[in-house]
Formats: C-alpha cells, structure tokens, sequence
C-alpha cells in the first residue's frame, strides 16, 4: 500500500482523543467555523480562482489544470483561512504534497515535513498570540485561552495541520477528478456553459458519485476478535469505506 512501513500520514502514530479533550475540541472548532466566516471568504476565493484561471489562459494552451488550479486554490484558500502570509503559501503545498504521499518519498523525508510545519504552525502561532488579526488561528487562540486549559496549544496546531492535509489534497484531486467526468461525455460541459444554474447541482452530483468510489483504508486486525458471534482472526483485513 505504501512505500513506508507507517503508512505515512494515514498510520496511527500519534495519540487519538477521546472524551472530554474530543468533546472540547468539537466545541473549538464549531465555534470557530461559522457560516459568517465561510461566506465572508467566498469573495476573495472567487477572485482568486479568477486570478488562476486567467494565468492558464495567458499562458496558452496546453495547460495543466492541476498544476494551474486544482493546487494553488485550496492550499490558498486554507492560508488565507490560517492567516498564513502569502509568501508562505508554496512551502504549505510542499509540506502538504510530501505528507500525504503513499510512495514518493522516505519515512524520514516525511517526518522532516511533519517537523518543520509543526515548528513553522507553532512559530505563526506565537506571532498571532503577539499581534493578532482578524483570522482563524487567532480566533481559535481566543477559544482556547478562554477554555482554561483544557485545549492544548498543541491540539491547535494539530487542528491546522489536519486542515490543511484534508483540505488541500482531496479539493484538489476533486477538482481534476470534476473536469474529468464532466469532459468524459462533452455534452454534460456544454449543457453547464448553456444553463449556468445548472453548476451548482452538478458540483453536488460530482461530489456525491466521486470517481474512486471504492476508495477505503485498510485496517487490519492486530488480535482474533469476536463480533455477533463470528471470529474474525488477527490480521485480517477490513476495508473501511472513506466517505469525504
């Protein structure tokens, strides 16, 4: 499954929570995604989808809509959330391509990319709680210092990185995975150009038929266990459907 004995990003290294700390992170993060805050972003992630769109057209054909768009969108659109100063941004896609992946690169390339965006979340951290601003890692610093203690500074970095690991990749591969069904039969992409009331429907139809429907991770069993009344043996393996 994996070049890494781990399985990258997607092992079980790290501590789960459970209980009250999983309670009050649930509370963190309801509180600070609000509908307010999403549709307040909507202006500048349009404007900077334009901004992409019209490069790849300056550029010429051909071009590389992954590269172009499907990338750069989500990843901005994640540090504009953070408050992540635009000449950082790149180094967040690095950071995002080199944890997520199942084969290109070494446990120990990956655990570098791990370490040095934890020290640069903790660092950004630290800058907001010394002048904070009108983002999320402020707002979420608000809340946890209002909390008494019973969020962790740690458990908000982890927060940011877990945004910006399930919010880069799977936008951006849905973005190219949507084109791809949509030109795979060119009269769904012409009726979209003729009735433009129609994108908004289909984003949910694309979102809801995905083109790896089959997707899951694998999870195997590390001693013989009993489930109504059947044996299931250590080391077998059970898919576990991924629902995005």
């Amino acid at each position: 499954m994996t070049a890494n004995e781990s399985g990258g990003v997607f092992g079980n290294r790290g501590r789960s929570m459970t209980g009250d700390e999983h309670r009050a992170w649930r509370q963190l993060v309801g509180k600070a995604f609000t509908a307010k805050r999403v549709t307040a972003m909507r202006p500048r992630i349009e404007a900077m989808a334009e901004h992409l769109v019209e490069e790849m057209v300056a550029g010429g054909a051909p071009a590389d809509l992954v590269s172009g768009l499907g990338f750069p969108l989500p990843v901005w659109a994640i540090c504009d959330l953070l408050g992540v100063p635009d000449g950082d941004r790149d180094r967040f896609a690095c950071w995002s391509d080199t944890m997520l992946s199942m084969t290109r690169f070494t446990q120990e390339e990956i655990d570098a990319a791990q370490a040095e965006f934890d020290a640069y979340l903790a660092a950004l951290v630290d800058a907001k709680r010394k002048e904070p601003g009108d983002d999320l890692i402020g707002e979420l610093l608000a809340i946890v210092e209002g909390l008494g203690g019973r969020l962790t500074e740690q458990l908000l970095i982890g927060t940011a990185r877990g945004l910006l690991v399930a919010g880069h990749e799977t936008t951006a591969n849905m973005i190219g995975k949507m084109m791809s069904m949509l030109l795979a039969d060119r009269g769904r992409w012409e009726a979209l150009l003729a009735g433009r009331t129609l994108i908004r429907s289909a984003v949910e139809e694309a979102l809801r038929f995905d083109a790896n429907p089959g997707f899951g991770m694998p999870r195997y069993l590390t001693e013989e266990v009993s489930v109504s009344g059947e044996t299931l043996p250590k080391g077998g393996l059970e898919e576990v459907p991924v629902r995005w």
